[in-house]
């Protein structure tokens, strides 16, 4: 299972809460990118750029493809990318968590770890940055608006639509 969305949609947090219910393997592809470059995201980015990290991503995801039972957390941008997103597809069930710009700067308000964030209005830039993924973001089926609830909520949302795509 993949979840992804926007920095601030509550990926992480939600992925613990199912990957705990269903005794399956958790995954955030950027701590783990982070233990594989020894740098933090932040440092990536400054050191190698936005299109290395994105490489980077590329690469985790088809690892990741190769193993089951696992709820992978990714990066904001990494399944707006098309490719990885027809990858992840393939692969297991994908669930887009959504969220409006202005609660998503509020959730990042004392975050320092997001560097497409760094000196902007975190409200306009989030809106500039969900823009230019909503295209890619429109062929997910399985969307979660987590506005306004708990990771906990969230989880249970996101187990609902596990066990429908199950089922199906």
């Amino acid at each position: 299972m993949f979840l992804a969305g926007m920095m601030g949609t509550g990926k992480t947090s939600t992925g613990r809460l199912v990957a705990n219910a269903l005794r399956f393997v958790f995954a955030d592809t950027d701590t783990l990118i982070e233990r594989r470059e020894n740098m933090t995201v932040n440092e990536i980015f400054a050191r190698h750029g936005e299109q290395y990290f994105r490489d980077r991503e590329s690469d985790l995801l088809m690892e990741l493809c190769e193993q089951d039972r696992q709820v992978i957390a990714t990066g904001g941008g990494m399944l707006a990318v098309p490719e990885n997103l027809t990858l992840a597809k393939k692969n297991g069930l994908v669930v887009l968590l959504t969220a409006p710009s202005g609660e998503l700067a509020h959730r990042l308000l004392y975050r320092n770890d997001r560097p497409l964030l760094e000196g902007t209005d975190a409200v306009a830039k989030l809106a500039e940055i969900e823009s230019r993924r909503r295209e890619v973001w429109a062929t997910i089926t399985n969307k979660i608006d987590t506005s306004g609830l708990s990771p906990l909520e969230v989880s249970e949302l996101v187990l609902h639509s596990y066990r429908e795509w199950i089922a199906s």
